[in-house]
């Protein structure tokens, strides 16, 4: 995660050559992820190496990248999405629907959506790193798809909702994070990664989270105000909430305390304090 963060870094901040990197003062140094883990990185520019240090359950583990330099040059917007939890007012926002069996794709860079709506058995493949800017709703519903390649990030001024038989299928290595500014739901028989690893998935609501009506979820859910599990829905992962954690109507929950950690130390802008954390309902 710390050559994760410093790719990123210097891809954000114009960083491409060996001497722009060697000369920046905040690269090379200590620094802390959401998560709480603490690395140390350092830029040697004679060989166009970075290392990253940290101390897991006490172990000492060095990882270094050679070719470092070359390699965010090559490589627009680095290894992960960028961007904030704001919406830059700038920017043109158009509609995108597809629907009736029709595909799309996307990525990698950052998208500025109106209003996004996959339906009728569509499909939308994002390739990352990729951030996608939803100015209204986020519906995925009616049999829909969306595929995601590498590191994707959702950021949703209002509502999301998963529905329908619906599903989100991530491919090997992606990892996924959404963020609805109001509510996220997965209902109707739709799934998020199901069978995946609910590491590589991210859902947070500033509002409320709802998985319900025998939905399939495998990912780590967190609502600023209420989490709900209900009427025969599934979920494998760790969740959090600011006011209450329910569960009821004969759904199941898997604990995993893993869930959504692959998201939060990749360094990606998170769009809540997640001030409970994760865990257990």
């Amino acid at each position: 995660s710390g050559i994760e963060w410093a790719f990123q870094y210097a891809a954000d901040n114009s960083l491409v050559t060996p001497a722009q990197i060697a000369a920046d003062a905040v690269l090379s140094g200590t620094h802390t992820l959401p998560n709480g883990e603490t690395f140390i990185t350092a830029y040697t520019q004679a060989t166009d190496t970075l290392s990253a240090t940290s101390t897991i359950s006490g172990a000492e583990r060095k990882v270094t990248y050679t070719g470092f330099a070359a390699a965010v040059s090559a490589t627009t917007g680095g290894g992960v999405p960028g961007g904030g939890c704001t919406f830059d007012p700038a920017q043109t926002y158009t509609n995108l629907k597809i629907k009736n069996n029709q595909s799309q794709s996307l990525g990698p860079g950052d998208f500025y959506i109106k209003k996004l709506e996959v339906k009728d058995s569509g499909t939308l493949t994002i390739t990352g790193p990729a951030t996608i800017y939803v100015q209204k709703d986020f519906k995925l519903k009616d049999s829909a798809s969306l595929i995601i390649n590498g590191n994707v990030r959702f950021v949703v001024k209002k509502d999301v909702k998963f529905e329908d038989n619906s599903s989100v299928t991530l491919n090997p290595g992606a990892n996924l994070y959404v963020n609805a500014k109001k509510d996220l739901q997965v209902k109707d028989n739709a799934t998020v990664n199901s069978g995946g690893n609910p590491a590589n998935v991210l859902l947070t609501a500033n509002k409320d989270v709802k998985v319900k009506d025998n939905a399939v979820v495998s990912a780590g859910a967190y609502a600023d105000k209420k989490f709900k599990l209900e009427d025969n829905a599934t979920m494998t992962g760790a969740v959090g909430a600011g006011k209450s954690v329910q569960q009821k109507n004969n759904s199941t929950f898997i604990h995993d305390p893993a869930a959504g950690a692959n998201v939060i130390s990749s360094g990606v802008a998170v769009c809540s304090t997640m001030a409970n954390g994760l865990g257990p309902i």
